[in-house]
């Protein structure tokens, strides 16, 4: 994806049913992810990451 591409709302509808529409990739705001914050860590098959938003306002996924 084009990092200068905007989403276009039509193409994030959420579906009636409160989950994902078949067929569909959920979308989810960075800003929903990090909560205020730089850093979340995610918890993959026992493993930690972390997701982290650089300096330069990057996102960057470390194990």
């Amino acid at each position: 994806m084009d990092e200068n591409a905007k989403i276009r709302p039509e193409a994030v509808e959420p579906s009636s049913a409160g989950g994902v529409a078949p067929g569909r990739v959920p979308v989810v705001a960075s800003q929903d992810l990090l909560q205020g914050g730089r850093e979340l860590q995610i918890i993959h098959q026992g493993q930690v990451y972390r997701l982290c938003l650089t300096q330069n306002n990057k996102l960057m996924l470390q194990k």
